[in-house]
């Protein structure tokens, strides 16, 4: 090659605001990291570029510049020549950007209240063109495939057709997909547009970064029509790496609408561009074109690069291909994190990326490569951030993984579905880091899975601790616990109340264990309880009133502040929960949904334990086998697929969204095709149910179903619509009486034949 695409400039003293995003993240990066967030590039301007510059600072008066005939010339014969547009000269509005042009074009061209029609994921200052000049954002997402993205046309043409939306904001290429666009869709989209009076701002800043083997068509040269419902949007920024220099061109072939543009620049006194930036877009134009043809070769060979690394080191992800722009877009879905913890994990690695909901919620779970950077750099992240593993997430809450698929559409894996997914994908050497609180039911069913049904399935399993195991464990999470609380505690009458899940298992003796923790190192104002032992909420009640304390603030121990944080502890409906309980006390209550998983205290130790991961024979820690399934067998389904079950008698696991409510135990009685379940509560809190929302049941002349309570526990006859699916039940309070909304979900894979 005869540029240099290889060397490496520090640019964090220079002002780059690419470079000072990255170090505001993280301080002490050094310059060996490169970001590959902002759309600008990590490569010199051609060297034609800056030598004609250097001629021009010392032979040309920076006075006030418009632009030069030479320079029309150099911008209308680069846009005849590699797109094939004749445009005009009279056409062309400069701007300061394209951007800029768009807030300008939509605040000329609409009302407030007028809708604005984008196509995301799609570059975010699109949605804020609409949302910061008070337009309504109008999304005709692009219908996502296994290898592509395409417009929904009839969504499209549906949203035209509204008289109220009057601007589409177009990207060809489309950032962040990579989509170079076929004359054909192009021609549909006008056709669209035009039979509907939908002007369209064209942004195709990326138009001259199209990879080899893809053809890109500028959207006027479709037709005359297009031409003349369009701003077509150009700019050498993107092309060069010339964004500093602030300066665009747009074409509009419509007198009304150029002059409007043209007129809102006078009114803003901003009437030319700076100097330098006309004679660097002229110099790139007649010069920069040999420089633009290797710079090509170098984005695509990147791309193919980091398409190859992360299907061997993370074959969940999948890259979409490049077909213009230098910007890859990386769907990293497969691994199962919610798009926060895909963050983190990034950053964590070192890769300084524009993470993918910054384009709409559609982004979620992507990732942004900019790969105008040279191929050491390159090479140098994904090896640093990726090295050895595949990283994977499982859920053990079925109710949980549905209840993020509801909430996020994102569906997780549980434990299995992840370790089959991890066998199917080759993986030959295993790391598993539980994030479990303890040495419990569920850590010890883990290891037995993993020891019964994988050891075969891999070269070797290393498993990691839970977070409480040693006594330093305790010493870190104590403290940590006390400092993510501390600024909150204003005077001395102010106690800090942690909740734990609490469990029938002997590490139970965890919370006895923490709270000595905190006692011995001098928190006399920081308590423990559990949801599901003791002590319970009344007994961390008696403990504060008596200590004198008169507000109490709570927070979950758990990792996750997930359905017990926000219903168990922080349901102001709920007669049950924590907060009523504590303020029938007379406590002033304060609830933060924060998990431990949010302190980086406690996110380092569990790194740490991922490190210290031994073999599974070697963990020196003995887990209590679990009562309800001691072999750690799979049960077979009573029935076939579906949720169909037999006619007879089964015990059946039911779950609740709405965690507060203790089931005990269920029977599920089917016959003739009916099903009635004898759900058992584990308290006498609740004395009728209903199948129906609580509003139903407050209106209600039958079928309410009385409780029969025996032995501290309510048992209750309900009818079961189907299994598998959430159903609606109300639950009447005896304490408040009223009535509470329930959600149950009966799983038919659990069902055993009595």
């Amino acid at each position: 090659m005869g540029y240099d695409f290889t060397t490496i400039i520090d640019r964090s003293a220079c002002g780059s605001s690419k470079w000072a995003g990255m170090r505001k993240i993280d301080p002490h990066t050094g310059p060996d990291v490169l970001p590959m967030s902002t759309a600008d590039m990590e490569f010199l301007t051609a060297p034609e570029i800056r030598e004609g510059l250097k001629t021009y600072i010392d032979t040309v008066i920076q006075g006030y510049t418009d632009p030069t005939q030479a320079y029309f010339d150099a911008v209308l014969d680069w846009q005849r020549r590699r797109h094939g547009y004749e445009g005009k000269q009279d056409w062309i509005v400069t701007t300061s950007g394209v951007v800029p042009a768009i807030f300008s074009l939509v605040n000329l061209l609409t009302e407030p209240g007028d809708g604005i029609i984008i196509q995301q994921p799609v570059y975010y200052p699109f949605s804020l063109a609409a949302k910061l000049t008070g337009r309504r954002l109008v999304n005709n997402a692009l219908i996502r495939k296994e290898e592509t993205y395409e417009i929904d046309f009839n969504d499209l043409e549906a949203k035209a057709r509204d008289p109220r939306n009057k601007i589409l904001i177009f990207c060809n290429p489309h950032n962040p997909v990579g989509k170079v666009w076929s004359r054909e869709d192009l021609a549909r989209l006008v056709e669209i547009c035009a039979a509907n009076h939908v002007f369209i701002i064209d942004d195709e800043i990326h138009n001259d970064l199209v990879m080899p083997g893809h053809r890109h068509t500028a959207l006027p040269t479709v037709s005359a029509e297009a031409s003349r419902i369009c701003a077509y949007c150009t700019a050498p920024s993107k092309t060069f790496n010339l964004a500093g220099m602030q300066l665009s061109n747009i074409f509009i072939e419509d007198p009304e609408v150029r002059g409007r543009l043209s007129l809102s620049k006078l009114m803003g006194m901003s009437l030319s561009q700076v100097a330098i930036s006309y004679e660097a877009c002229r110099l790139a134009y007649e010069k920069g074109e040999p420089w633009l043809e290797e710079l090509l070769q170098v984005v695509d060979g990147n791309a193919k690069y980091v398409a190859s690394f992360l299907a061997e080191h993370i074959p969940q992800a999948r890259c979409y291909p490049l077909e213009g722009t230098y910007l890859l877009w990386v769907d990293f879905g497969g691994l199962g994190l919610h798009h926060k913890e895909l963050e983190r994990l990034m950053l964590s690695a070192k890769l300084f990326l524009d993470e993918g909901a910054m384009f709409g919620k559609e982004g979620r779970g992507f990732e942004r490569f900019n790969l105008a950077l040279p191929r050491s750099a390159v090479e140098s992240a994904m090896e640093t951030a990726f090295p050895d593993y595949a990283v994977r997430r499982g859920f053990t809450s079925n109710i949980i993984i549905e209840h993020i698929y509801r909430r996020d559409g994102e569906r997780i894996n549980d434990v299995k579905e992840a370790l089959d997914q991890a066998v199917k994908n080759g993986v030959k050497n295993l790391l598993v880091q539980p994030t479990h609180l303890m040495n419990g039911y569920e850590y010890g069913d883990l290891r037995s899975l993993l020891e019964k049904k994988y050891a075969d399935q891999f070269e070797s399993i290393k498993i990691g601790a839970p977070l409480l195991t040693s006594d330093e464990d305790f010493t870190k999470v104590a403290l940590a616990m006390v400092n993510a609380t501390k600024d909150a505690v204003k005077d001395d009458k102010t106690a800090v109340c942690f909740m734990g899940h609490g469990t029938s298992a002997d590490s139970h003796n965890i919370y006895a264990r923490m709270q000595e923790e905190l006692r011995a190192a001098g928190y006399d104002n920081y308590f423990i309880g559990t949801v599901e032992a003791e002590p319970m909420a009344e007994d961390v009640v008696k403990m504060v009133k008596e200590a004198g304390y008169e507000k109490a603030i709570l927070r979950p121990m758990m990792i996750v502040a997930g359905d017990h944080a926000n219903n168990d502890m922080a349901d102001v409906n709920d007669p049950e929960s924590w907060y009523s309980v504590f303020t029938a006390a007379g406590l002033e209550v304060e609830c933060q949904i924060n998990g431990l998983g949010e302190i980086k205290a406690v996110r380092d130790l569990l790194v740490d334990h991922a490190k210290a991961a031994v073999n599974l024979a070697d963990t020196g820690i003995v887990s209590q086998p679990n009562p309800e399934n001691p072999d750690n067998e799979e049960k077979e389904p009573a029935g076939p697929e579906g949720g169909v079950l037999a006619d007879g008698v089964y015990a059946i696991e039911a779950e609740c969204e709405q965690s507060m409510f203790k089931i005990d135990s269920c029977l599920l009685t089917v016959k003739d095709g009916k099903m009635t379940a004898a759900l058992t509560l584990g308290s006498a809190s609740f004395d009728k149910m209903f199948a129906g929302t609580a509003a139903a049941a407050g209106l209600a002349s039958d079928g309410i179903a009385d409780g029969a309570e025996a032995d501290g526990k309510t048992t209750f006859t309900l009818p079961v619509e189907a299994l598998d699916k959430a159903l609606d039940f109300a639950a009447h309070s005896v304490k408040k009486d009223t009535w509470y909304d329930r959600t149950l979900t009966f799983l038919s894979d659990t069902a055993q034949a009595q």
